[in-house]
């Protein structure tokens, strides 16, 4: 389904009947991917240049791929099953969204996000002892990393400086946080003037009309206390 606003609605015919679990936008292309299939590697994901008309498209394999992102260049998506109990296809990478190419993850582990931040792409498991977490500088090559907790962790996103990730353990370390938290700053008058904004001469017009309608009132009052027209003066 797609919408313009967030509010209003509309749907819209996917490609496959497939369990589709995740999207994302790179390259002027909509991709999506999906979960287990009728057993066809070749609808697994899906494209669109409008989020309307979607194509199938062939899988790098034929696993639950859960989650795409888009950054550099390249799609990278991650997935938490596949066929052979190897990790060597449980990444896959694309340039264009619709030629995928396994890749070998860190771990054979239940990959289930991925998120690119600060020069990094990073993907959080919900599987694994002490090394949910890997990350890539190019979403080719994999490191593991030590996560905060085992927990399940289905999500990871990154802003100001921060990785984010949150888990459905249920349990009071729900979320995890890497890096420093950077409030995005307010733009200096110089930084304002490099970039070819004026306050005073954007604010002129706003300001004028202020007055105006400042002088407006006071002559409406004045009229008002002169009881609605001008005094006669005798000679």
């Amino acid at each position: 389904m797609t919408s313009p606003d967030g509010i209003t609605w509309t749907a819209r015919t996917a490609a496959a009947d497939n369990r589709w679990r995740s999207v994302g936008y790179g390259n002027g292309l909509f991709v999506a991917l999906s979960l287990y299939d009728d057993g066809n590697v070749n609808n697994r994901v899906m494209t669109s240049p409008d989020g309307i008309a979607w194509t199938a498209r062939t899988a790098a394999s034929d696993q639950d791929w859960n989650s795409v992102t888009y950054a550099n260049g390249l799609f990278v998506a991650v997935s938490d099953k596949d066929n052979d109990g190897s990790a060597n296809d449980r990444v896959m990478t694309s340039p264009d969204g619709i030629t995928w190419t396994a890749r070998t993850a860190a771990q054979n582990r239940d990959w289930n996000s991925v998120t690119y931040g600060s020069g990094l792409f990073v993907a959080v498991s919900g599987s694994g002892t002490g090394d949910r977490v890997m990350t890539s500088p190019d979403g080719i090559s994999w490191t593991s990393q030590t996560s905060a907790a085992d927990d399940y962790w289905v999500s990871v996103t990154y802003a100001n400086g921060l990785f984010v990730a949150v888990n459905d353990s249920e349990t009071s370390s729900g979320v995890m946080i890497s890096g420093v938290f950077t409030p995005t700053p307010t733009p200096s008058p110089g930084e304002l003037a490099a970039t070819g904004f004026d306050p005073l001469t954007s604010a002129a017009p706003a300001l004028a009309a202020i007055l105006v309608g400042l002088v407006v009132v006071a002559l409406r009052r004045k009229k008002s206390r002169n009881g609605g027209a001008p005094r006669e003066h005798s000679a």
